[in-house]
């Protein structure tokens, strides 16, 4: 007996009578509604429990003679009770990072593409992205000061080895890959600056890397970039002009780092964040990592404190904190505008 209902374990019977192992042709037990069953011999008569006539609601259910394990929680509050529960992908997702990842030589965080499954083959994508790259070229021609960008922003991308030319004898051509378009877009308020965008959501035979990849929990955080795995390298290539030459030929690149255009950046991003914040909080104290952790959104991060002082140690530590995964905390506002003392 449970506290809410009973519950009868094992074979029940319908109406007084269960089903015969056999059927004998001599003898067979029929009911009046022609069911051939054999009467059960057995009988359960539940007698409900006599419940003093004071009963007072929760406390009294808690204490007295519902006392077990299930009267005891049923109405015990938690931390977690109004947070959204993670989905069984958001699970997965969370579960691929907590285990692949670590940190490489250069002390940046790598990651993993988070798969929604296996991806044995792919439909051919490197035909359309040819034609975007085709069609960007045409407007880069049109506009001059933006080829002038797009071009400056690949050189940047390069000279930070974020992207490099796919070898010649690279095993992974036998592998499925893929091909991301990418185009260029400008900040409304820097439009002198142009970011270039991988199309991660451009469908090939009805398939796209979007669709492959699990998004992840949404966890309100950084956008810093976080290195991909060698397994990624094949998803995240993209065509471009060998030695960033207008006028030289096509060439194969494949991306080095996790992009803004996968629907699984966000989280992987806010988790290497976090990650660093976790590992660095013995040196540097726990309030650097609830700073990373509680008060970032996007790249940005807003905290109020008591007074100056405490502010710039907050600051200090979270820099030197964050700066042991290689994450620069930097362009630091504030509206006191005086001196610390």
């Amino acid at each position: 007996r449970l506290d809410l209902e009973w519950v009868i374990l094992g074979k029940v019977c319908l109406d007084g009578a269960h089903q015969p192992a056999d059927v004998s042709s001599y003898k067979t037990h029929i009911l009046p509604n022609g069911w051939p069953l054999e009467p059960c011999p057995n009988a359960l008569i539940v007698k409900p429990p006599e419940y003093e006539s004071n009963f007072k609601g929760k406390e009294m259910f808690s204490n007295g003679y519902f006392d077990d394990r299930l009267a005891k929680n049923v109405f015990v509050c938690t931390e977690n009770d109004d947070k959204p529960g993670m989905s069984v992908e958001h699970r997965k997702s969370v579960d691929i990072m907590e285990r692949n990842l670590e940190k490489n030589d250069a002390g940046n965080w790598t990651a993993p593409l988070p798969f929604c499954h296996e991806v044995i083959t792919l439909p051919e994508s490197r035909g359309e992205a040819y034609k975007r790259l085709e069609s960007t070229r045409k407007t880069l021609d049109r506009n001059p000061i933006m080829k002038q960008h797009y071009f400056a922003f690949m050189k940047n991308l390069f000279a930070k080895g974020h992207a490099e030319p796919v070898p010649p004898q690279d095993p992974t051509l036998l592998k499925p890959c893929w091909y991301l378009p990418h185009f260029g877009i400008y900040h409304p308020q820097k439009l002198n600056k142009i970011c270039m965008v991988f199309d991660s959501s451009a469908e090939n035979g009805g398939i796209s890397l979007n669709k492959l990849l699990l998004s992840g929990p949404h966890l309100v955080n950084s956008l810093l970039r976080t290195t991909g795995t060698s397994y990624g390298f094949y998803f995240l290539r993209f065509l471009w002009y060998g030695n960033n030459d207008p006028d030289g030929a096509i060439v194969e690149y494949r991306m080095k780092v996790h992009i803004f255009g996968n629907t699984s950046s966000p989280t992987i991003a806010t988790f290497g964040l976090r990650k660093t914040a976790e590992v660095g909080e013995p040196e540097f104290g726990s309030d650097a990592k609830e700073f990373v952790e509680n008060n970032f959104y996007v790249d940005d991060g807003l905290k109020s404190m008591p007074n100056r002082r405490q502010a710039i140690d907050l600051l200090k530590h979270t820099q030197a904190m964050l700066a042991t995964g290689n994450l620069r905390l930097h362009k630091i506002s504030s509206n006191d505008l005086l001196s610390p003392t």
